[in-house]
């Protein structure tokens, strides 16, 4: 019988079926308890799990250990929503004998057609490990703490296509040891970076939409073989492609680039690589950067072009971002060699098409056209005879961990991102693990208790008369000097900015805004500032009027043609942690607290960002020394990361006085971006930017710290290997500092209480204490602490003084924050009277109605002029207007708000200073008690009580007046 061709092929099909195997299933995940029942109700040889519509909200990761698998949704309406806080991801594809199995292997699964949803907190989207010919399609991944979906050893034919990556923490694609992998027509979006992808070959990355990411577009390393065509890739605060360490082989092709703040194409460390026919636009910085670890290049038929056109600006400078006119240029060739620059087109850029810094060699550069470029060279003409201006951006209690670039996971800083893209870090560098200590020796270049500004109070922070100052420095240079924001190196004469070397001055008083010295219900919105010694409202935020302040006066620095150093020191994020609560709202799922110090560092970010701005339209960015840097260790931020450190702020631990700090000069052919692991500190800057700048001080000058402008310069600096530091900070009482209170570092040794040894190249977290596996480096840095001590402890008694009655400041304002008084110990719990600031003034005595002892010190002062003198003591402050022996009312802030505060029964009053011993009673609607004294010039203490009827001492008068009739 002769068979037809339709039963032919059915034989041929029944065969088949009867030889392939034990059947795979078909699983309804809805009639199952949950998916997970359904994932692992597959058989060993596979199938497909069809999940249904609806939200499910996931604790534990959903397994898969199937291949030959297809799990398919029914679109975005099948949600999986990760609820997981502790860093587990929602979808895991792996073998289930992964662990002991080196051999285990997944072939041929298959993800298609479903929502998964994160939170901060959570892992990975997707997590697929030693799975082979993956295939994911139809996906939206977003907002996850981890990355968006991460396959990790998926060697074989890995291809992610059309799905929707975004809002993730981390990358939105991470590949690592993969291979023949396409990615194509997916769109990426506000991940921190889109794709990134790592110890890997033959990746195909085509068609695909990357926009607005937190840092970088898309990051390669160590990958050969590649091709990345055909991609729109916009808006990244970053860099839109990196290629680095050991890429060769790669072509990047007919991409459109636009828009980036940190760069368009950064060629690392690339070899035999194209970049041919891309279109660059708006271009913000360099177009394509190719570094020293680079070279057989060809780049060519690109056309690099910004908005500018026709005399007309096609996209206009917005608030947030300028949009058109910029610094961008077009090619930087850093110390590279064997490139071919041909073809390209180059228009309408500020910058040069092409530029070299550091040697090349073997450079063909022909057939370009070039049309309208390096407009910004008649506004920027650094050259050596130009003295460059300087910008320290000192924050106040970020701690290391405190930055997107560092590792946060939640914390999200794009602008501060993009400057450590592209500066030198200093990953080793170490400042006092307290504000008043570090910018001390930040303006000094001495060691804290060297240059007598060791603590936050206690009549000890004072920088000594006889040290000059880093503002003084550079204003005997000819430099303008101008500080905005925090000072804490003293609120009186002879110590405010202005006495010290500033020309221009916008500043708090004390540790911060609501400190006890600061001006009354001061709330961070619209408050009341010190304009060179003189009260002044400025509406806004208090960071915004520091930043704005700053940039003002710096354009008229530079309309004068005069060089600046601007010291901007914004108290953000220090306490009370109030802000705008769009700001808040990103973080509102963590508590008050750490969601209010994240949105006080947004908000500094896109302050950073605003600046970057202003020195690119002013033309003063390259020509700038810009340096970001921290006072001490955490505080706000640390329970959600600390960057692996122990302690925080006033920790002697690594976590106490590890600082971010970066610099960058564009102008000033230092070595290129990137880390420097040796050991430095805060002492160092000050004859560092000395020699930067080429200013030799009048007078001979000692520092603690060392120059770093031959690293800076990359040039080899031995010395500071064999170097061993100490940190140390105190004074809260007369008898502190003590000896053996510091560490002592040295390349990865820390020395802590002169006891514990840590070595933080194999215990970074300080965890074990290896002293007695090594005595002999113990007592070697103890017996280096022993000889800085012995340099140092001599000056420790010879306390600063405050002048009153001079004629810089004849109406003196005295506050208890300075009192030199013992460190209270009630209730067994630390606590020092004189730093809660105007939440303590309002308590009258301990907080929470804590026991004796009483609240009061006494102030070293020095009366400059013989003379009578006109003594106030108060308990309020003067704006405050309220009597002694009342109370004043509760305040209402913006964000945040202060307590009543309670009446004390007053009755009298007493004053002792020099050979004055008075006593004045006090009526209950006096808001002073005034004495009238004669007063000898020289050195002297000033002390006051305020008693009740009985005679019973209460406390110290938190606001004293002083003036010479």
């Amino acid at each position: 019988m002769k068979l037809c061709a339709p039963f032919v092929v059915l034989l041929a099909l029944t065969a088949l079926a009867a030889t392939s195997g034990p059947p795979r299933a078909a699983i309804d995940a809805a009639k199952w308890p949950s998916l997970q029942a359904a994932l692992d109700a597959l058989p060993a040889a596979g199938g497909k799990v069809v999940l249904p519509p609806g939200d499910f909200e996931l604790i534990e990761p959903l397994r898969l250990s199937r291949e030959n698998t297809f799990v398919e949704g029914a679109g975005p309406a099948t949600h999986l929503i990760n609820k997981n806080t502790n860093g587990l991801p929602a979808f895991v594809i792996a073998p289930a004998d992964a662990a002991t199995n080196k051999k285990a292997r997944l072939w041929r699964v298959q993800l298609g057609n479903f929502r998964v949803t994160g939170n901060p907190q959570s892992g990975d989207g997707i997590r697929a490990e030693l799975v082979q010919e993956i295939f994911i399609h139809g996906l939206s991944v977003e907002r996850h703490g981890g990355h968006g979906i991460n396959l990790v050893n998926c060697y074989e034919n890995p291809r992610i296509a059309h799905c929707n990556i975004t809002y993730n923490g981390q990358a939105g694609l991470n590949l690592t040891n993969c291979h023949d992998i396409v990615v194509n027509a997916n769109q990426f979006e506000e991940n921190l970076d889109a794709v990134r992808c790592a110890d890997s070959f033959n990746l195909t990355m085509n068609g695909n939409n990357v926009d607005d990411h937190l840092r970088h577009g898309v990051i390669i390393e160590n990958t050969y073989g590649s091709v990345l065509s055909g991609n729109m890739i916009e808006e990244c605060n970053g860099i839109a492609i990196i290629l680095d360490r050991d890429c060769y082989g790669i072509t990047l092709s007919a991409n459109v680039i636009a828009h980036h703040l940190g760069g368009g194409i950064d060629l690392r460390d690339a070899w035999g690589c194209a970049i041919s026919a891309n279109t660059f636009t708006l271009v913000h910085s360099n177009s394509i950067t190719v570094g020293p670890a680079s070279g057989r290049l060809t780049i060519t038929g690109n056309h690099f072009c910004n908005s500018y056109i026709g005399g007309k600006d096609r996209r206009p400078a917005e608030s947030k971002h300028p949009m058109g006119r910029d610094a961008g240029s077009g090619i930087l060739l850093d110390g590279t060699s064997d490139i071919i620059i041909t073809g390209n087109s180059f228009s309408g850029l500020e910058g040069e098409p092409v530029r070299r810094t550091n040697k090349c060699q073997r450079i063909v550069v022909n057939n370009n056209a070039v049309v309208d470029v390096n407009r910004n060279a008649a506004r920027e003409k650094p050259s050596a005879a130009v003295k460059p201006n300087i910008i320290i951006i000192l924050t106040d209690d970020q701690g290391y961990g405190d930055l997107g670039c560092h590792g946060n996971p939640v914390l999200k800083t794009p602008q501060l991102d993009k400057l450590h893209a592209e500066s030198i870090r200093f990953t080793d560098f170490h400042v006092a693990p307290m504000c008043t200590p570090t910018r001390g020796q930040l303006l000094t270049g001495r060691d804290a208790l060297v240059n007598g500004a060791s603590s936050v109070c206690s009549g000890r922070t004072f920088v000594r008369r006889d040290v000059p100052t880093m503002a003084e420095l550079f204003a005997g240079a000819g430099y303008q000097t101008g500080l905005f924001g925090k000072w804490h190196l003293g609120d009186n004469y002879p110590h405010r900015p202005n006495d010290r070397g500033f020309h221009e001055s916008v500043y708090h008083l004390s540790w911060g805004i609501t400190s006890t010295p600061d001006h009354w219900n001061n709330d961070y919105f619209d408050d009341f500032f010190r304009h060179n010694g003189e009260v002044k409202q400025f509406k806004g935020y208090c960071t915004d009027v520091f930043f704005n302040e700053a940039q003002r006066w710096m354009k008229s620095c530079a309309s004068a043609g005069k060089p600046f150093f601007c010291y901007l020191t914004p108290n953000a994020p220090h306490g009370p942690f109030w802000v705008a609560d769009r700001y808040k709202k990103p973080y509102k799922h963590l508590p008050p607290d750490v969601a209010g110090f994240f949105g006080m560092m947004a908000n500094l970010d896109e302050n950073v960002g605003r600046l970057e701005a202003m020195l690119r339209q002013s033309g003063l960015r390259e020509n700038t020394i810009l340096i970001f840097m921290g006072d001490n260790g955490g505080t706000g931020g640390i329970s959600v990361f600390n960057a692996g450190l122990r302690g925080a702020k006033a920790s002697l631990y690594d976590g106490g006085h590890r600082a971010p700090w970066f610099l960058r000069w564009p102008a000033g052919k230092l070595r290129p971006a990137g880390d420097v692991p040796e050991l430095t500190q805060a002492q160092d800057v000050l004859p560092t930017l000395l020699e930067l700048c080429g200013v030799k001080p009048r007078h001979r000058v000692r520092f603690d710290g060392v120059s770093l402008a031959p690293l800076l310069r990359g040039q080899p600096q031995p010395v500071l290997a064999e170097r061993k530091l100490v940190v140390q900070y105190g004074g809260l009482t007369e008898s502190d500092p003590v000896k053996w209170d510091a560490a002592v570092l040295h390349r990865n040794w820390r020395l802590v209480h002169g006891r514990e040894l840590y070595d933080i190249l194999a215990d970074p977290s300080q965890q074990t204490d290896v002293a007695a596996q090594h005595p002999d480096l113990a007592r070697a840095l103890r017996a280096h602490y022993e000889k800085w001590w012995a340099a140092a402890a001599p000056g420790l008694r010879q306390y600063e003084t405050m002048d009153i009655g001079s004629q810089q400041e004849n109406l003196a304002v005295l506050t208890s924050i300075d009192w030199l008084a013992p460190k209270l110990t009630p209730a067994s719990q630390p606590f020092d009277i004189r730093l809660l600031g105007q939440t303590l003034v309002k308590e009258g005595s301990l907080p929470g109605g804590r026991p004796q002892p009483v609240m009061n010190g006494f102030w070293n002062v020095r009366v400059v002029r013989d003379g009578m003198y006109r003594i106030s003591l108060r308990r309020w402050p003067r704006e405050a207007d309220a009597p002694l022996a009342g109370s004043v009312s509760a305040y209402k802030g913006v964000d945040g708000s202060f307590p009543e505060g309670k009446a004390l029964p007053i009755a009298s009053a007493r004053l002792c200073v020099g050979r004055f011993d008075g006593r004045v009673p006090v009526r209950s609607a006096d808001t002073e008690a005034v004495f009238e004294t004669r007063l000898r010039a020289g050195k002297t203490r000033l002390q006051t009580w305020f008693y009740d009827a009985q005679g019973r001492e209460l406390c110290g008068a938190f606001y004293v007046t002083v003036e010479r009739r």
